[in-house]
């Protein structure tokens, strides 16, 4: 049997940790464990604080069996496409039998309830959801409002809410498991109290390295030992954590190159955006400030950074995210030694549906990739080159180089 996280390991923690465990149980000790994992921006739009070959390594030194890559056009977007596109890599595995992910209320059955809805919305639903958008909420208060919660669905919920609606939408035979998280919560930035155990948060372990509030050391008992020495490695060969104040200037070079009329080509600009980021580039002096100008009852700080960040990615709404996603490859990052036979299954998969195939480095001048492939790639290959801008290496072609991580 086989399971899928979706994820970003960012970085690998003792949460995690307990969700492969769980994973684990459901498969079996013969089992294989697949992440789709974002490589190197991630969901809230920001760069990942380590490179996506540090965090392949040490989650197959934790208990994953395989690493499928989620191109960063798409991990770096919001809950709806993110899943849209991880769904998209699993359903073109026909060998798949679960999609485990972690989850605040651990309440699978009100999961697929809420999905069930947003999957085939009724006119109600519409219209509340234009109402709220009206009020100037933000379209995740909006979208909670019209869903008409019965609790509140905190991050992971509703990611686990989006893949069972992709799930629905496309068709998808995995079947959902929703593993109840412990320990502090996704949005939290603190970790916790002193003897109140140790697992906290992805994000409360990034915000306290970029604080310098603790010592990597002092944080070592939030992550397997297998993840610390490879995130403590990285960080010692390429510096870090990678923050998106780093790329402060590229960021306001490109606004100040493409104006507001290029601007209006990226996700996630509605109504005038453009503009206020636009004025905001020209008036800030820190990314920072320009983040908080535009920060207000409509739009989120994530929306922003998000809006920014595929300023790096390449992202195109018109493009990637207005007909519908279709990821034309599948990428394998890194593979455990004795999981290897996933290296044929994935590969007969691709040929099946008709999709490349990507085992490690990507093919130099793309060849043997279709046109679609390639183009995707090309921007793969741009963001990190971008990306290790920030890093000590400041190394080019990284894509090209980096070949199958083994483990």
């Amino acid at each position: 049997m086989t399971a899928v996280i979706i994820c970003e390991f960012n970085p690998f923690h003792n949460g995690h940790g307990y969700i492969v465990n769980e994973a684990r149980k459901l498969v079996g000790n013969g089992g294989r464990i697949i992440a789709v994992m974002s490589g190197n921006f991630v969901q809230r739009g920001e760069p990942a604080v380590t490179h996506k070959w540090c965090r392949t390594k040490a989650a197959l030194r934790c208990g994953i069996d395989a690493v499928i890559e989620l191109p960063s056009v798409y991990a770096a977007s919001g809950a709806q496409f993110f899943a849209e596109a991880a769904v998209n890599i699993i359903n073109k595995l026909d060998f798949v039998d679960y999609i485990v992910f972690g989850s605040e209320s651990g309440d699978v059955e009100a999961i697929k309830k809420v999905a069930m809805l947003k999957a085939n919305p009724t006119e109600q639903f519409n219209e509340t959801l234009r109402d709220a958008l009206s009020q100037g909420l933000a379209y995740p208060a909006a979208m909670q409002k019209a869903l008409g919660f019965e609790t509140t669905f905190l991050s992971n919920d509703i990611l686990g809410i989006e893949y069972v609606t992709a799930l629905i939408k496309s068709g998808g035979k995995a079947k959902p498991v929703a593993i109840k998280r412990t320990g502090t919560t996704s949005h939290s930035d603190d970790l916790p109290a002193s003897g109140d155990g140790n697992v906290t948060s992805a994000n409360a372990i990034r915000t306290s390295l970029k604080r310098k509030e603790q010592s990597l050391t002092e944080l070592q008992k939030y992550m397997p030992s297998e993840a610390f020495d490879e995130f403590s490695q990285s960080l010692k060969e390429n510096g870090g954590p990678v923050c998106l104040n780093d790329f402060e200037q590229y960021i306001f070079g490109r606004i100040l190159a493409i104006g507001p009329e290029g601007l209006k080509n990226l996700p996630f600009i509605t109504e005038g955006l453009e503009n206020k980021i636009y004025a905001e580039c020209l008036n800030a002096r820190k990314l920072e400030e320009l983040i908080e100008g535009c920060v207000g009852k409509r739009y989120t700080r994530t929306r922003i950074t998000r809006a920014l960040t595929a300023l790096i990615t390449g992202a195109d709404h018109e493009k990637h995210f207005s007909k519908g996603i279709n990821v034309p490859y599948l990428r394998i990052l890194g593979i455990k030694d004795s999981s290897k036979e996933l290296l044929g299954k994935v590969a007969r998969c691709c040929k099946e549906k008709g999709n490349d195939y990507i085992a490690g480095a990507v093919p130099p001048e793309f060849n043997g990739l279709s046109r679609q492939s390639a183009e995707l790639l090309k921007l793969e290959c741009i963001a990190t080159d971008i990306y290790f801008l920030a890093t000590l290496e400041k190394r080019a072609g990284a894509e090209f180089r980096e070949g199958l991580v083994i483990v």
